[in-house]
């Protein structure tokens, strides 16, 4: 390979250097519109809840035994 100047031990050997570049972002870009619309919507439920009440009872009871106690409330 005379005179092409690659052959080894050639002074003139060369080689072009390529760089790339790459720049990378995002942008914002409008694509659309949209609108939002609300509608309330009523429906009619039968639900069981628990519900808790408190219930009482009287019970008399007879005195026993002969006579009024003392200290009692009203007479005494």
């Amino acid at each position: 390979m005379a005179g092409t100047g690659t052959g080894p031990g050639d002074d003139d050997a060369r080689m072009t250097l390529h760089e790339e570049r790459v720049d990378v972002g995002t942008e914002r870009v409008q694509t659309g519109r949209v609108r939002l619309r609300k509608h309330v919507v009523t429906e009619q439920k039968t639900v069981t809840v628990p519900v808790q009440r408190e219930e009482y009872e009287i019970v008399r009871e007879p005195v026993t035994g002969g006579g009024h106690r003392r200290g009692g409330l009203g007479r005494g």
